[in-house]
């Protein structure tokens, strides 16, 4: 009879404990609509942080008006002039070419990345022709460099040489690398590519007369290219090999290391799938895997110039299935989201935010203002979400 009393008062205890965190759930104080002039959208009068990582379900339509009116807030209220893409070091060169110059075959080739669409870029241009020239942004790849392994090689190598005249020499491996490279054979590619690179390690000399003051970016285009190789043709966004996964994790972090050493005085702003975000580790695996998200590492590790100044914001959408022609491609196109969202946010954030909100408008929320346990499963993993209804 006493243990049954025991049971019973601990039964209590635990419930009026539970209780009392639902009185402490306040997520609904934390929701606001998201305004693009607002300022410290994320930092809540914190500067602690220095990189702002969106993380977003690929190929979302809404998710570039969002991506655009998040930069221009971290822009003009968080000194972020420097802009990681979930693409190789190529394209950022592209990019970066098209915001000074306009020039339309820049902004086909970036176009072929298929982050955004068209007027996406247009909007950037604009923002970056209204800034003063020692304030201007600029983007950096720092994923693998395979997958832009084509024309774009040849196209930067011809910007970096500010219109001298390539060698035919040079004209010739690279001309033969292309066209091995579209073979989709990394092997053959690799070889083909190991011509480029040891011609420049044997003729350091020249190439430093033919790029000039470029002749720095060409050679971390070739280093990236170069370690680029280590790797086969995979989809690595869907994480089923850790091993493979964990060395495009570690190879994303070392680039951004780099790029953060030499660009000191600014902050960082990057949007990548929502795989790479989570401040906690890879967010779609199960739990037991022990390999980490590049921002995880960047957050944790003690040699990183970024520990604890990782902010991490995830996207979320409200899909209806009714969007959808019927259940199948829904749930084909949207389980595996559907999972990682269900690992890493509680059902009761989710109800709170769906109650408390208007369809069609966006909002933000702040995860770190509260003790509920509900809310910390959340935190572990990011700080702010961005949603629309």
């Amino acid at each position: 009879m006493h243990k049954i009393l025991v049971i019973i008062s601990l039964f209590l205890l635990t419930s009026s404990l539970l209780f009392a965190q639902d009185l402490d759930y306040d997520i609904e104080s934390n929701i606001k609509q998201f305004n693009e002039a607002d300022t410290k959208l994320f930092s809540e009068g914190d500067d602690q942080f220095r990189f702002f990582i969106m993380g977003e379900y690929h190929f979302k339509e809404e998710n570039s008006q969002l991506y655009f009116d998040t930069f221009k807030n971290l822009y003009k209220n968080n000194n972020v002039r420097l802009v990681f893409m979930e693409s190789g070091y190529a394209n950022g060169i592209i990019l970066n070419h098209y915001l000074k110059t306009g020039d339309n075959e820049s902004l086909s080739l970036v176009l072929d990345n298929y982050q955004f669409k068209k007027w996406i870029y247009v909007k950037l241009k604009e923002f970056y022709d209204s800034l003063p020239d020692d304030e201007k942004f600029e983007f950096v790849g720092v994923d693998l460099e395979i997958y832009e392994a084509d024309r774009k090689f040849q196209y930067v190598t011809e910007l970096l040489t500010n219109d001298k005249e390539i060698p035919d020499s040079l004209n010739k491996i690279i001309s033969d690398f292309i066209d091995d490279a579209h073979k989709k054979n990394t092997d053959i590619a690799q070889k083909s590519f190991d011509k480029i690179y040891f011609d420049w390690k044997k003729n350091k000399e020249k190439y430093k007369e033919l790029m000039g003051e470029n002749y720095q970016t060409y050679i971390t285009l070739l280093q990236r290219m170069k370690r680029s190789y280590r790797f086969e043709l995979y989809n690595y966004n869907y994480g089923k090999d850790s091993i493979k996964q964990t060395k495009r994790e570690r190879f994303m972090y070392n680039n951004i290391v780099r790029e953060v050493e030499q660009h000191p005085e600014c902050n960082y702003f990057g949007q990548f799938g929502l795989a790479h975000i989570g401040l906690n580790r890879f967010l779609i695996v199960s739990e037991n895997n022990s390999f980490q998200s590049f921002s995880t590492k960047l957050n944790t590790n003690k040699k990183s110039p970024l520990r604890n100044k990782v902010c991490s914001i995830a996207i979320l959408y409200f899909d209806k299935e009714n969007e959808f022609p019927n259940k199948l491609i829904y749930y084909y196109r949207n389980f595996q989201y559907y999972l990682s969202r269900k690992k890493y946010l509680p059902n009761k954030i989710y109800k709170t935010l769906k109650e408390n909100t208007e369809i069609d408008k966006t909002y933000i929320v702040s995860l770190s203002n509260s003790r509920n346990p509900a809310i910390k499963a959340a935190y572990k993993n990011f700080q702010f979400i961005i949603f629309k209804r």
